[in-house]
């Protein structure tokens, strides 16, 4: 007996309006750390989009998402522009229990610019990242306040 595929349930998407709930649980806040520094980036969502990611060299860049906690589990498609190295924890991306995905992001040497495409629960999310000086990078990231 072979087993036929089972086909997934209609999104709400297909029979109407997007369901704004559910893209915005999809949307993950980034935080971006460079190696050496213990200050991220945190670009902003606005207008449609994330602002750019400042990058030095061709040091890999650690990449933290925060996804709603309810996906917990789904899987992350990624991908990526040429000049990009993308290295996963795992086989399989996927968002953790507490909502987190952790990946290393580099720019290749010759590469000035590239993009990052993340797919998860049908929303998609691209994140644009810049090679820059260390001291534009540095301008970028966001300060402890001091007590």
């Amino acid at each position: 007996m072979v087993e036929q595929p089972v086909a997934p349930p209609a999104d709400a998407w297909l029979n109407g309006a997007p369901d704004t709930a559910r893209i915005a649980r999809a949307r993950p806040a980034v935080t971006v750390l460079r190696a050496g520094s213990n200050d991220p980036q945190q670009p902003k969502w606005l207008n449609g989009r994330y602002d750019v990611i400042f990058v030095t060299g061709s040091e890999a860049a650690t990449v933290i998402l925060q996804f709603d906690q309810s996906l917990a589990g789904a899987p992350l498609l990624l991908s990526t522009s040429n000049g990009v190295d993308l290295q996963t924890l795992g086989a399989i991306p996927q968002i953790g229990p507490t909502g987190e995905a952790v990946f290393l992001l580099q720019l290749n040497e010759g590469y000035g610019s590239g993009h990052c495409v993340i797919r998860a629960d049908w929303t998609t999310t691209v994140l644009r990242f810049v090679r820059a000086p260390a001291a534009v990078v540095a301008s970028h990231e966001i300060r402890p306040a001091a007590h």
